[in-house]
């Protein structure tokens, strides 16, 4: 389950990617397509939530985006690979990002969800240096860094 905002009290003036309005998002998309759904992503950046629904078979992916409260549909594509259910999120909107902000600083512009092999959530953070590098920094549900890498 997806609560709050992003950062923790320690954060008071980082302001990151909505993370805090994925589970809005995600009831949005369920409500205007009738129940739950399968997801290929949903990302949160500093002005909106996008999310990627799986669709027939997984074989199609339909991006809908969460902004201001308000839900669109925007593309539809084949695609194909890894979903989830939002029953499978289980992070702490609030907290997530501790452990990257206190390591890497604030400058994080990100955050993604994606289903991983095996029935599996797999969650990144993207962290923008003041020099033009983007580091991905994969975490567990609590915000545990478990690896790294430019992009």
């Amino acid at each position: 389950m997806l609560l709050g905002a992003c950062g923790g009290d320690d954060d008071a003036g980082f302001a990151g990617p909505l993370i805090g309005e994925i589970a809005p998002a995600i009831d949005a998309v369920e409500e205007e397509l009738g129940g739950p759904q399968q997801f290929f992503e949903v990302f949160a950046d500093l002005n909106k939530v996008s999310v990627w629904v799986a669709m027939d078979d997984a074989t199609r992916a339909v991006l809908y985006v969460w902004a201001s409260d308000e839900l669109t549909e925007v593309e539809s594509r084949p695609a194909e690979g890894e979903t989830f259910v939002a029953a499978d999120l289980d992070i702490d909107a609030d907290d997530i990002l501790d452990q990257v902000l206190d390591d890497l600083g604030d400058n994080v512009t990100k955050f993604s969800v994606i289903g991983g092999e095996g029935d599996i959530v797999q969650y990144s953070a993207l962290v923008e240096s003041d020099r033009g590098g983007i580091l991905e920094v994969v975490v567990d549900g609590d915000g545990k860094i478990l690896e790294s890498g430019p992009l």
